[in-house]
């Protein structure tokens, strides 16, 4: 995957990181350690699992980074509409996020595919043939 800071789903992401801090940081100070906690924690894993799988880029195992990224983009994408239920984010701003979500859950998955397509060519071995 190379360097995490030149991908730029791993930018999006982080964008969406800070942008989640500061809607959660209207929420009651009840959910200090609720809603408020799981959602940043959330989004910071998105970042965070992408910036780790690139770094250890062998043998597949970015791929397991990319899926746990993905998972956490899935929960975060529960949480705010958890939030919009609650009446902690208005309809516009669970949208903005809900938005922002599904585009990097999709870059995601086309950087899931592009790396899964690299690790398959890598780990087949060339065909020789033998003339008769």
């Amino acid at each position: 995957m190379g360097d995490f800071r030149k991908l730029e789903v791993w930018q999006r992401a982080r964008l969406l990181s800070v942008r989640v801090y500061q809607i959660t940081g209207k929420f009651p100070s009840r959910e200090c350690y609720g809603i408020t906690a799981q959602m940043r924690t959330t989004s910071v894993c998105i970042v965070s699992s992408l910036s780790e799988g690139s770094g250890r880029n062998q043998g597949g195992v970015a791929g397991n980074f990319l899926e746990r990224a993905q998972g956490s983009a899935a929960k975060l994408e529960c949480e705010t509409l958890l939030s919009r239920d609650l009446g902690y984010l208005t309809d516009a701003e669970a949208g903005e996020v809900l938005a922002e979500v599904m585009t990097v859950r999709r870059m995601l998955g086309h950087l899931t595919q592009r790396t899964k397509a690299a690790r398959n060519g890598a780990t087949r071995s060339p065909r020789t043939a033998k003339g008769g």
